[in-house]
């Protein structure tokens, strides 16, 4: 009889009495059983080690305990720390303030075959229980990069130093996070998805599931919302990095990455443009503005269009305004997920 697949479940948390609870349960109401969850305390000083307490007498239910704080600079050896552990044949991160629903590893398993190397699909947005998605996500990117079929192909938006894979919605083969050395990050990007899910995207191609997969809670205590601007100077450097590093290996994969080896970057730096338009920092967001230009290759034609007219439009108050509406055009607010099997 055919040994049934087990998921690992790395949950790092800090600070999250809020929210840790509807993180475990979510995953307690998976409809997919065959799970075991390891919960990494990066030595919270609230309630989190009380409420996380109460769940361990789930065998499920791992629970590690920092002494001193890794803190944001540490996020991947926070990660292996789990991943070292873990006993599962697929990883997935849920991080403590976030949550899924029931039926998200269940879908995932059903649909990964054994080509594949990574599976993801839609997230949803979290901002003080307003749950909104996009509009049409689907049309955000092509087929191909979804799939990263021929392989590769994802790299077309991840060399642009933009993100389409998000945590909340993504799982990878254990074998292939082992291949690699295990989760990545650069010092001065506080983040592990990014340069992780590039790397792992030499080795094989993706599967896309076209539903609600995660949900993804910001909070003015998130590392995003803290850190965003430097997220993006970050994630255009990291991407600059890549290029040169592995510029052999992407060469030789059946896609042309040239214009974006050649221009990494692009994307982040015109996110950073827009920022510090918004700021009112008009010496940044020519410089940023600048560095986008020069790297315009690697974008398409709408996000170059897009450039030029946050460059020159939306430098004033209106242009934000109209900015501002077209964000909530673009997304539609959704009902919160179901916690209960039944449901």
């Amino acid at each position: 009889m055919k040994r049934e697949p087990l998921v690992s479940i790395i949950t790092p948390t800090y600070n999250h009495e809020r929210f840790i609870e509807q993180c475990i349960e979510s995953v307690l109401a998976q409809t997919f059983p065959n799970w075991e969850i390891i919960i990494v305390d990066d030595a919270s000083t609230d309630g989190t080690h009380d409420i996380v307490s109460r769940y361990l007498g789930d065998r499920r239910i791992k629970y590690i305990r920092h002494k001193k704080n890794y803190g944001k600079e540490k996020l991947s050896l926070t990660h292996n720390e789990c991943l070292a552990i873990c006993k599962g044949d697929f990883i997935t991160v849920l991080e403590g303030d976030d949550y899924w629903p029931n039926y998200r590893l269940q879908v995932q398993m059903d649909t990964f075959p054994d080509s594949a190397v990574l599976s993801h699909g839609f997230i949803g947005l979290d901002k003080e229980g307003h749950i909104t998605i996009w509009k049409y996500p689907k049309q955000l990117y092509s087929r191909a990069i979804l799939k990263n079929d021929p392989m590769g192909s994802s790299l077309k938006v991840f060399l642009t130093g933009r993100y389409f894979l998000f945590p909340q919605s993504v799982m990878v083969r254990r074998k292939i996070l082992e291949k690699i050395g295990g989760f990545k990050q650069d010092p001065f990007l506080f983040l592990v998805d990014y340069p992780t899910f590039m790397e792992i995207s030499l080795w094989g191609k993706f599967v896309f599931v076209p539903k609600v997969m995660g949900y993804w809670r910001r909070h003015p205590t998130s590392i995003t919302a803290n850190f965003n601007e430097d997220l993006w100077l970050g994630s255009g450097r990291y991407a600059e990095w890549f290029a040169r590093s592995f510029r052999k290996v992407t060469e030789d994969l059946p896609v042309d990455l040239k214009p974006y080896l050649d221009n990494p970057g692009s994307y982040a730096y015109g996110i950073l443009c827009k920022m510090k338009i918004a700021q009112g920092d008009r010496e940044k967001a020519k410089k940023f503005f600048d560095q986008t230009w020069e790297k315009k290759a690697s974008l398409t034609l709408p996000e170059k269009i897009k450039i030029l007219l946050l460059f020159t439009f939306f430098r004033n108050f209106f242009g934000r305004i109209f900015y501002q509406t077209y964000l909530r055009l673009r997304t539609i607010k959704i009902s919160p997920p179901a916690l209960n099997k039944n449901e």
